[in-house]
């Protein structure tokens, strides 16, 4: 169970990742966002859904790419590998270590519109020999 909490924990990092800029300028614009998306795991085949939704700030917009990576990775010891840019797009790989689930590693791929994002990600934790899937989608729905 306390596995579960903690891949619980990554999917909330996951769902409430807040726009940054991207290559060439692109920036997904301020104010709030609907997140809907769903988990899976073992435990769970069918999936956990994810909804919520997230005020995102200008100064979250006006972060670089790498900053925003290294805010989506889950643990103080963290690596981030294979940062790829390019016109709306985001795709990278992380290494966490020293946390209770031991090693945690994965791959992000994010897709950004001007009022949206789409979001991929799959991790696998060491020590849970667990791996989880994350997908979610959101979209602007008015001001914060």
């Amino acid at each position: 169970m306390k596995h579960l909490i903690g891949m619980a924990a990554i999917a909330a990092v996951t769902a409430s990742f807040a726009g940054a800029a991207v290559a060439d300028g692109f920036q997904l614009q301020p104010g709030k966002y609907e997140i809907t998306g769903k988990m899976k795991m073992p435990m769970m085949p069918q999936g956990m859904p994810v909804n919520n939704t997230q005020c995102v700030t200008q100064e979250q917009t006006d972060m670089k790419a790498e900053d925003i990576a290294e805010q989506m990775a889950p643990g103080a010891d963290c690596t981030i590998q294979n940062l790829d840019m390019s016109d709306k797009k985001m795709d990278f790989a992380f290494t966490c270590k020293g946390g209770e689930m031991g090693t945690v590693s994965g791959q992000y791929d994010i897709s950004f519109g001007a009022n949206s994002y789409s979001m991929d990600g799959k991790f696998t934790a060491s020590d849970a020999d667990m791996t989880m899937e994350m997908q979610a989608d959101a979209k602007r729905i008015g001001d914060c």
